[in-house]
């Protein structure tokens, strides 16, 4: 009589449960490294949204527009600037920093307070914190259209002093990424 060749069911239960074990392991630093992923993503807009509004504030300044609401002219685009700052409009941000659709044309269909999809960016605009701007004084990049904005970046103008004198802000909340 020839003897069971085989496993037994508790050899095949204990490698199951190994596998679990390296799969949830496994699964868990992917998830980390998607985390990681999405906030170098944010951090990687403050940069360049950080140096175009530094190029723009510099260029105000050289052609005597650094007062009131006037345009400038950067390598053949014209940019909305407030106070030697770029006006907070999408169109107007997407002329300074390519957001992903080559040209402003394809982003006019942006609403107030409704998450628009520009690029990899769900964007939205706010005009909450001075109504009577007419150019929203708060701009939120996120990575996914879910109003909480817990990974995500927010470019507002900010009071500086008593006066009414604005001046760009540039946050990043990346507690839900």
């Amino acid at each position: 009589m020839k003897g069971n060749s085989g496993y037994s069911l508790i050899e095949l239960v204990i490698v199951i449960v190994i596998l679990s074990i390296l799969s949830v392991t496994a699964y868990s630093e992917w998830l980390s490294f998607q985390e990681d992923a999405r906030i170098a993503k944010i951090n990687g807009l403050k940069g360049p949204l950080e140096a175009a509004e530094k190029q723009v504030q510099a260029l105000s300044v050289i052609q005597g527009k650094d007062i009131g609401e006037h345009s400038i002219d950067i390598q053949g685009t014209t940019v909305e600037v407030t106070s030697g700052y770029p006006v907070l409009k999408i169109a107007n941000i997407n002329k300074i920093i390519d957001l992903g659709q080559g040209s402003d044309n394809s982003i006019t269909h942006c609403k107030k307070l409704k998450p628009c999809k520009v690029g990899d960016w769900y964007i939205t605009d706010y005009s909450i914190m001075y109504p009577d701007l007419v150019y929203p004084s708060v701009i939120i990049f996120s990575l996914n259209d879910s109003l909480k904005y817990q990974c995500s970046l927010i470019y507002q103008y900010v009071k500086i002093g008593s006066d009414v004198h604005l001046e760009p802000e540039i946050s990043i909340v990346n507690d839900g990424c």
